[in-house]
């Protein structure tokens, strides 16, 4: 019995799901109780939902949670919009999937105290083509000008200590 093992798709991917692959190897697969498809790649989530297409990179999203209640993935991208997966099969393992392709595409990642109950984070991201990218978010309330201070200044610490110009 071998060690390791190739992960495949319980589900195969629809006609139309193969084709916005590109080439791409799918490694995780649901179908969607809205009849569309989620398909998970080495670089990116793909959402078909009749003929739209919603391609999101891993380093654009920012969490995603399961939501036993709804039988639902809600993945939250970097600029704060939900997008709910609905999955036709409560029990596919897709959700496991972007958390590990969101988690693989963080280098680094720094956070500091900003003022009472606020913190910000930083999150050095690397796309599919290698890029790296930084990600700055305030987290826990109103933002202040001392929040933005702290966050500009580990901002430019965290790029400086990947090697990313400020």
């Amino acid at each position: 019995m071998p060690i390791f093992t190739r992960r495949t798709p319980r589900s195969t991917p629809s006609e139309a799901a193969r084709s916005a692959l590109a080439g791409q190897r799918p490694l995780a697969h649901a179908r969607l109780r809205d009849e569309g498809e989620a398909v998970a790649t080495t670089s990116q989530l793909l959402i078909l939902s009749g003929e739209d297409l919603h391609r999101l990179p891993w380093e654009r999203i920012d969490s995603a949670r399961a939501d036993a209640e709804a039988g639902a993935v809600v993945v939250r991208t970097i600029d704060g919009e939900d997008v709910p997966l609905a999955l036709a099969d409560p029990a596919n393992a897709i959700a496991v999937v972007i958390r590990e392709r969101v988690e693989a595409s963080i280098v680094h990642a720094r956070e500091r105290a900003a003022g009472p109950g606020l913190t910000v984070r930083v999150a050095i991201r690397r796309a599919a083509d290698g890029s790296l990218s930084s990600q700055t978010s305030i987290v826990g309330g109103a933002t202040t000008p001392r929040a933005l201070a702290v966050a500009a200044e580990l901002e430019r610490e965290t790029r400086e200590s990947v090697g990313l110009p400020d």
